[in-house]
């Protein structure tokens, strides 16, 4: 079999011949002996877009749409198990309380080391969500 090297046009060519998953691979590294290799390939669904932006950007926005909601599960959860009466009808949680608890069952030693890796753009989305939970509920954003 004849390999051919990567291009936007091969990769063009694959989706057409009805391919449905097509992975970039990258590597870094320059080989045992000066150190590991990584390799990581990542699959887009059909017709997604890449965006671009730079890291402090990432780190912004990952803050307030993935870490922030993860230790905000985790507060909720733990807030209902160390309430006397929340606790003991914690088998009657509606829909609400599940979806914003689900990620409190994510492994805490992954999220350590993620949480601490943004530590100061997580502190900053915290403050903001405090900040907006301060508010009276009438003045709140939309």
């Amino acid at each position: 079999m004849r390999h051919r090297r990567p291009s936007l046009e091969r990769e063009t060519a694959l989706w057409r011949e009805g391919r449905s998953i097509v992975a970039g691979l990258d590597e870094a590294g320059r080989g045992p002996l000066a150190g590991p290799v990584v390799a990581a390939a990542v699959v887009f669904p059909v017709g997604a877009k890449p965006i671009l932006m730079d890291a402090a950007a990432h780190d912004r926005a990952l803050a307030f749409l993935s870490h922030a909601p993860q230790v905000v599960s985790w507060a909720l959860f733990e807030a209902a198990l160390g309430d006397q009466v929340a606790r003991r009808f914690l088998p009657l949680a509606g829909p609400g309380f599940r979806d914003m608890t689900r990620l409190a069952r994510s492994p805490r030693s992954l999220w350590g080391e993620i949480l601490g890796q943004n530590r100061v753009e997580v502190a900053r989305a915290l403050r903001a969500v405090t900040r907006a939970l301060a508010r009276p509920p009438g003045r709140r954003a939309r």
